[in-house]
């Protein structure tokens, strides 16, 4: 089950927009304009992902540059990222854990997306680390 979820600089979201926290049901009321439906845009983008050219599909609509944040100054770099914690439940004796995944994206000069990067981990260390186990680091500080 999605826990919470961010959004910064896509979409109507800023680079500032704040944690949004999920239950098991959600209900989107707000004025028009407020970000409801590219909320549920993000949720149709973060179920084509694990498909074959997932990224592209999912941003098809307008491409990349179109899901990127418009504000800002030109000529900054705009780069769009989505981070949701996932709860994993407690099975077959198992400690339930909260698992992060972050994609930041970017636009190419065609226009196409590009990843410049994703994490995927535990979204709190452990009792005795000093920080959450990541399973997966790709990108700018990454591999």
């Amino acid at each position: 089950m999605f826990a919470e979820i961010q959004l910064q600089g896509l979409l109507s979201f800023g680079p500032e927009s704040p944690t949004i926290p999920l239950g098991a049901l959600n209900v989107l009321i707000g004025a028009n304009s407020s970000g409801k439906s590219n909320l549920v845009e993000v949720f149709g983008l973060l179920a084509a992902l694990p498909r074959r050219n997932g990224l592209q599909e999912g941003l098809a609509d307008g491409g990349a540059r179109e899901w990127l944040w418009k504000g800002g100054k030109d000529g900054d770099q705009r780069v769009g990222t989505v981070r949701v914690v996932v709860r994993a439940e407690a099975f077959k004796g198992k400690a339930a854990m909260d698992v992060e995944h972050s994609l930041s994206i970017r636009a190419n000069s065609w226009g196409a997306a590009e990843i410049q990067q994703e994490r995927i981990g535990e979204a709190v260390a452990r009792e005795g680390e000093d920080e959450p186990r990541r399973y997966l680091d790709f990108g700018e500080d990454g591999h």
